[in-house]
């Protein structure tokens, strides 16, 4: 079970009420099960309080869809959804640009790579990416970042990093870790000189990896040009 999914079970998510008003309810908004011919389907839509996590679920014939094969029922149930967390932030919150940066904060992680492949697909220009894991940051190179910033380095080395990689500065910002991470990147954004922003840069939190909170000081915000 994911995180948002555990978060609006337990109520602390807030989307919780309107997605469950009352227990006991089923949880899941949607799932890949199987027709009884044995086809198998991703399907979403499924309302209170019968939700996805049961044996049978009914779903409407409009929100069903079949698997292409050679695709198995873990890839099909985990794509779609880190797919669109990546994909609705970067072109409807964000507005990612053609030629425009990015950053992917938690690049080595699902979502993370696939939203390094979407904003390259949305024509970003330089895109960026930080991570933890090794072999998954050579993933997200090859899913089209152009840098992978390693997290397991001190504070000031992971700063001196992101500001190096940023150039001129990010356009975008696609965050899915927040906590310790977040503020190290944060800081980053505290002007050195007096005068007004240069560049505005997008930021978009997403996901919290890393923690559920952020220390946010009010000069990386002032006249910084950054938005969240």
């Amino acid at each position: 079970m994911d995180y948002a999914l555990k978060a609006l079970a337990s109520g602390i998510h807030f989307a919780s009420k309107p997605f469950y008003p009352g227990f006991p309810a089923i949880v899941g908004r949607s799932g890949v099960g199987m027709l009884e011919d044995g086809t198998l389907v991703s399907f979403q839509g499924t309302r209170f309080p019968y939700g996805s996590m049961a044996e049978m679920v009914a779903a409407q014939k409009s929100f069903i869809a079949p698997i292409p094969p050679g695709i198995d029922a873990v890839q099909a149930a985990v794509v779609p959804s880190a797919a669109q967390i990546s994909l609705l932030p970067l072109r409807n919150t964000a507005k990612l640009q053609a030629g425009e940066s990015g950053l992917i904060n938690g690049a080595t992680s699902v979502s993370g790579m696939l939203a390094v492949k979407v904003a390259k697909s949305l024509g970003a220009g330089r895109v960026v990416g930080t991570g933890r894991n090794p072999a998954s940051g050579e993933r997200a190179k090859e899913a089209g970042a152009d840098a992978l910033i390693s997290l397991n380095q001190s504070d000031e080395k992971l700063a001196e990093a992101l500001q190096r990689e940023a150039g001129e500065g990010y356009d975008v910002i696609l965050d899915y870790l927040c906590g310790h991470p977040t503020e190290v990147l944060l800081s980053t954004f505290t002007p050195t000189a007096i005068g007004f922003a240069r560049k505005r840069t997008r930021l978009v939190l997403i996901g919290m990896l890393a923690g559920r909170s952020t220390q946010l000081s009010a000069e990386s915000v002032v006249t910084s040009g950054l938005g969240i």
